[in-house]
């Protein structure tokens, strides 16, 4: 018998229609925030947390946009539930976020056992790299340790970061 002890699941979709009707007018944003909450309730009824649609809210919402020299150091979110990333913008070679495996022991079979395929995500992948689209929804655990890499351009990288809990 085998077991996955330990995984981490990330939701990772497009949702390009959302882009659109986050930008046309205020009154979309009922839309986008409702697939939000959808999406993210999803995400912790698969970690196994109890929680009830009704109690999830948006604890925050805020938009980012890079240019040139833009980043993000690692970091988590603390009090939320999930976190994630609606991609509205996404120029030629912008950032894209990097997920450091949340397991700090796994450093130590960093170099006894050199990973198989390095390009292929594995129970072994120290960082997962995501390239986003126009329209990408990345939801995730607020614990997973995350990061944007340095933007070496001037194109833009527009997108939505937020925040979900479980009200209390």
């Amino acid at each position: 018998m085998m077991y996955s002890l330990f995984p981490t699941p990330v939701f990772h979709e497009n949702h390009k229609h959302l882009c659109e009707r986050f930008n046309s007018s205020q009154n979309d944003f009922k839309i986008v925030s409702d697939t939000l909450l959808d999406k993210g309730f999803e995400l912790i009824k698969r970690m196994g947390l109890k929680t009830n649609y009704n109690n999830l809210k948006i604890k925050d919402i805020w938009l980012e946009t890079f240019k040139e020299y833009s980043n993000q150091e690692y970091h988590v979110h603390y009090n939320s539930l999930v976190s994630g990333f609606l991609f509205l913008e996404v120029g030629k070679d912008t950032s894209f976020p990097i997920f450091c495996d949340p397991r700090s022991n796994t450093l130590l079979y960093k170099d006894i056992n050199e990973l198989e395929n390095k390009d292929e995500v594995s129970a072994m992948s120290e960082r997962v790299n995501i390239k986003p689209q126009q329209g990408d929804l990345i939801i995730f655990p607020s614990y997973l340790p995350h990061m944007f890499t340095v933007q070496k351009n001037n194109n833009i990288l527009r997108f939505i970061h937020f925040n979900l809990h479980d009200k209390l």
